[in-house]
């Protein structure tokens, strides 16, 4: 049975800094199964692309939701039914660290987090 992230994760998760390939790792240590994680480098785009498939569990949806509060949705490609979801890094970024974090939107009537 697969392991529902905890808070500390996801928030390990939310304040990353370091490289999109160090991000990829640590969300990949998360996911379940880990296989549904697939880095492919395409030379014709001088891009890396990431693809996650959350498989329905929602393990995996908390935790690709937390992914795109951070750096890594700048380089969002797609997302499909099914739970597919892509990413396409530039490869001269691939090993660079960055440090910028997007703030959680928040609920317009209560003002929580969403």
């Amino acid at each position: 049975m697969f392991d529902t992230p905890t808070d500390d994760e996801l928030e390990q998760v939310r304040q990353f800094t370091g490289t999109p390939e160090q991000l990829i790792e640590l969300v990949r240590e998360l996911w379940s199964p880990e296989d549904f994680v697939t880095i492919t480098k395409i030379p014709e785009s001088k891009a890396v692309a990431v693809r996650f498939v959350t498989g329905g569990w929602s393990g995996n949806e908390e935790i690709i939701g937390t992914l795109k509060r951070t750096f890594l949705r700048m380089f969002w490609r797609s997302s499909t039914s099914g739970g597919a979801h892509e990413f396409h890094v530039p490869a001269a970024m691939w090993e660079a660290p960055l440090d910028i974090r997007f703030p959680a939107p928040k609920c317009p009537h209560c003002h929580r987090e969403i």
